[in-house]
């Protein structure tokens, strides 16, 4: 058998993570749901190669610490090779100090049994720490939702040997951690797990062991990839994962959806959305930005009854550059192959700006507040990186098909219990349309001292 502290191993994990996201959007939300503060020390237990350090980082200030505990070498001298932060220091075991968090990603499976390891890890916590982790649902013994054929007619490499055993259910692993005295709260993740991902995860040799024991690593992939030669590459599936935040006292939750999947490409908006990665030039996103933030610095602005706030947006509106991104050719285009006719702007167009700490924008339904008979759709866009602690915009999958909802005090009334938001990191350049029916909200911006600036447009079909 192959396991962790073994070179075969490191690299194949390293690989994967590189090639797919599996690992790194769950590292993100598990990050998210931490509620990490700029100067908190945190320890990231059961490391591997560092990418939940490397999910942490962008929380902490200069004054924060990360230990990385990693017992295998093989994995933890990659780790020290890949991440280099004089705030991340690695250790192979659990040091006897206490920590603001405590975060597990992806690993806590491993570390059975549980009663002994949550006990480790509580003891190491500060009275206002947090302990939080996630993990496949499928490991809790929770059953798959159904996605497109994964899988089908593969056959790996028959074998004997049993799967590794489930974990407790996720009430007993609520159970284990309240006997700690520790207050907990669960929040769930789903992605989508392609065909070519999982073929490439199996081939981390520890996760294999099972049909092949002690085969070179380099020949098990080459029987992976024949086994997977004649399948669909389309195919996926989707992966929930839970996760558990479980704190000494009454630690107050920072983020407004406690499920929550990663923004798709699409190029259809099946699901009353379209997320487009890099569709404007970052160079046209940064024109706009630098005169926003010269005028927004111009003068504090309040609420949008503040007469600052109006001379902004005013001012704003007339920049040749807001127009331009309006009119922008790849917007036009990405819209009419949606109408199917040529577009106008609708109007309502408004340049959004949300301080560190501000509340977000609650959960509604753009039609809600307009006039128009016509297909409406928004077009949303960051002005500049904004990573999840920035506050992007969330959209709710398919809720454009209900036609527009009730609202109370401008917010969506009576929304259904286990919807999945949709919400992601975005990079400057990537574009967020959606259907005027679409249910949306603003995340939080949990950032120290930064600003989340966007801008959003409104269009509709020309075509009476």
């Amino acid at each position: 058998m192959i396991g962790w502290d073994h070179p075969d191993t490191a690299q194949y994990y390293e690989a994967f993570c590189a090639a797919h996201s599996r690992y790194s959007l769950a590292n993100e939300d598990l990050a998210w749901h931490a509620g990490i503060a700029p100067h908190h020390r945190v320890l990231d237990f059961g490391a591997g190669v560092g990418h939940t350090s490397e999910a942490i980082l962008p929380w902490l200030s200069d004054e924060g610490r990360i230990v990385a505990v990693e017992p295998a070498g093989a994995m933890r001298a990659r780790g020290e090779s890949r991440v280099r932060d004089s705030r991340v220091s690695w250790a192979d075991s659990l040091p006897f100090e206490q920590f603001d968090r405590i975060l597990c990603g992806a690993a806590i499976w491993q570390c059975l049994p549980l009663e002994e390891t949550f006990r480790q890890l509580s003891e190491r916590l500060h009275d206002d720490g947090a302990l939080v982790f996630n993990v496949p649902s499928y490991y809790l013994g929770e059953p798959e939702e159904p996605g497109t054929d994964l899988l089908a007619g593969v056959t790996v490499w028959p074998s004997s040997a049993q799967p590794v055993d489930p974990l407790p259910s996720a009430a007993r692993v609520s159970e284990l951690l309240s006997e700690l005295g520790l207050t907990t709260s669960r929040w769930r993740f789903r992605q989508r797990l392609t065909q070519i991902a999982y073929r490439d995860w199996l081939k981390i040799p520890v996760l294999s062991n099972q049909w092949f024991g002690l085969m070179p690593a380099m020949e098990r992939a080459a029987r992976i990839d024949e086994a997977f030669r004649d399948a669909r590459t389309t195919n996926w599936k989707w992966e929930s994962w839970s996760g558990w935040t479980a704190s000494r006292g009454a630690l107050a939750d920072p983020v407004s959806m406690s499920a929550r999947q990663p923004l798709d490409d699409s190029t259809e908006g099946d699901d009353g959305y379209l997320y487009c990665r890099r569709l404007l030039d970052a160079g046209t996103v940064e024109a706009l930005r630098s005169q926003v933030v010269e005028l927004y610095g111009r003068a504090p602005i309040g609420g949008i009854e503040d007469p600052a706030f109006v001379e902004f947006q005013s001012a704003v509106a007339m920049l040749p550059e807001f127009d331009a991104v309006r009119r922008h050719p790849a917007i036009l285009e990405m819209l009419r192959r949606l109408y199917g006719t040529e577009v106008e702007a609708q109007g309502g167009d408004v340049c959004r700006t949300v301080p560190a700490g501000s509340s977000p924008t609650p959960a509604h339904q753009d039609k809600f507040f307009l006039r128009d008979a016509r297909r409406v759709w928004t077009v949303w866009i960051p002005l500049g990186d904004c990573p999840l602690q920035l506050g992007p915009l969330a959209v709710l999958p398919g809720s454009h098909r209900d036609g527009v909802r009730p609202h109370e005090s401008n917010q969506i009334a009576n929304l259904d219990p286990g919807h999945w938001w949709s919400a992601s990191s975005m990079s400057a350049g990537d574009v967020l349309a959606f259907d005027g029916h679409t249910i949306h909200q603003a995340c939080p911006n949990l950032t120290r001292n930064e600003t989340r600036f966007s801008v959003d447009y409104r269009y509709a079909s020309v075509a009476l």
